[in-house]
């Protein structure tokens, strides 16, 4: 898996999502829906293409999708001024609108005691 880089943020592994030194926790399914978005920044991407990426070819309604949006939002606002990293396309799908960094693998994490950010 490739590391990620965008604003305050390192997504390094599955999983393992950084602020500066803090790890803030992600579900497995936060991890994979965010990973889509970094693959594919500053892109909208439709909804049956998330749920084909993340889900890989479950029968997922569009409000289990908009939960999951809704949950990574919540890990992202951590910490941070009011902003909206995801954003809804009405009736299409969602767009990441940081621009992202992706970094060569493995990245390095942070190496000194960590914090975990709940």
């Amino acid at each position: 898996m490739s590391a990620f880089r965008f604003g305050p943020f390192l997504l390094s592994g599955p999983q393992s999502l950084w602020m500066g030194e803090a790890l803030i926790p992600l579900s497995p399914l936060q991890s994979r829906l965010l990973t889509t978005f970094c693959l594919h920044p500053q892109q909208v991407i439709e909804k049956k293409r998330l749920i084909r990426e993340v889900w890989c070819h479950a029968d997922v309604s569009d409000v289990s999708l908009a939960r999951a949006v809704h949950g990574l939002r919540h890990r992202l606002a951590v910490g941070l001024p009011p902003q909206e990293l995801i954003r809804n396309i009405y009736g299409t799908g969602y767009v990441f609108t940081e621009s992202v960094e992706t970094l060569p693998t493995p990245a390095a994490e942070p190496s000194r005691a960590t914090a975990s950010v709940a």
